[in-house]
């Protein structure tokens, strides 16, 4: 199992993100982050991935919402809370969706045109990727209730990081597919839905 996770500018790319949340979120946030990092890189691991070494663009496509939504807790606290759980949750959701999903026992359809796609298509799902990728994101909304982030606002980001991994997905099969996105470029536009459609919502909803 290969355990190298970060790639020299993802490394320094991830120490800037993790300062950046621990200074804004405190430990609340920064075990929010690791979370994500840990289990999705063990998962990769385990799966024993060519590439899956993280570099500083990755790092940034996953982690740069999470960072930007902590440095906001300090003066706007429910929005930065949003920001924060709702990017995580898109991210963590995609990731275990992703990962897990490798293991499923029939080829994955195609998001667009559920038609049988090869295992490892950009926008191919499975039943297991996809109910391990709301799970991905149950883990991590509990957590942050558990941490003291507002039911309301963990209860968001949890449906929203659904939404973003399915946002993802059709990314990947529109986008990426014709070499418009690379695979980076199309996280970081789901964890930017996850991220805006969180705060957004966070709010309208009324507390």
């Amino acid at each position: 199992m290969n355990l190298r996770w970060l790639t020299a500018d993802g490394a320094v790319a991830a120490v800037i993100v993790g300062a950046l949340v621990f200074w804004g979120a405190g430990l609340s946030g920064f075990a929010l982050l690791a979370l994500f990092f840990v289990s999705g890189s063990l998962l990769t691991s385990l799966n024993q991935r060519r590439g899956a070494v993280r570099n500083a663009r990755q790092v940034i496509a996953n982690g740069g919402w999470a960072a930007a939504g902590a440095v906001v807790v300090p003066w706007k606290p429910d929005l930065g809370w949003a920001l924060l759980l709702g990017s995580l949750a898109t991210a963590q959701a995609d990731t275990w969706a992703t990962e897990i999903g490798a293991h499923a026992s029939r080829p994955p359809r195609l998001i667009t045109t559920a038609h049988p796609v090869p295992a490892g298509t950009s926008g191919g799902v499975t039943p297991l990727g996809t109910t391990a990728g709301v799970l991905g994101a149950m883990v991590l909304g509990g957590l942050g209730v558990l941490l003291g982030v507002p039911l309301r606002i963990a209860a968001i980001g949890t449906v929203v990081g659904v939404l973003g991994m399915m946002v993802d997905s059709v990314l990947g099969a529109t986008l990426e597919s014709r070499a418009w996105l690379d695979n980076d470029g199309v996280n970081l536009a789901a964890t930017s839905v996850g991220a805006l459609a969180s705060a957004a919502l966070t709010q309208t909803v009324g507390s």
